[in-house]
């Protein structure tokens, strides 16, 4: 599959699951997102709590955030580039 292709998979995708407009870069967020995805369900033994729009989030606050703000960081620190932090964390780190 080339990149045109496989452009077009993902866009079409997001756009009938209602989950992201197109926007700049979105094809970069969306593998992104199938990586974080596939190794938290090889890391998990049990049913998964997440469900892969969570991802496609976290992963688009990894491409354009400095840290992603969640209840759950749990499910996201191991496996994202930048901090995953709960809101009263977050607001700590603000008010630093």
């Amino acid at each position: 599959m080339n990149l045109k292709e496989e452009e077009y998979k993902g866009q079409k995708f997001l756009t009938t699951n209602n989950l992201l407009d197109y926007a700049s870069g979105s094809l970069k967020v969306v593998k992104r997102a199938g990586q974080i995805f596939s190794l938290y369900l090889l890391q998990r033994s049990r049913a998964r709590k997440r469900v892969l729009p969570d991802f496609l989030i976290a992963s688009h606050i990894e491409t354009y955030s400095e840290a992603l703000v969640t209840w759950y960081p749990e499910d996201f620190k191991d496996h994202l580039n930048i901090q995953a932090l709960t809101p009263p964390e977050a607001v700590d780190k603000l008010s630093d």
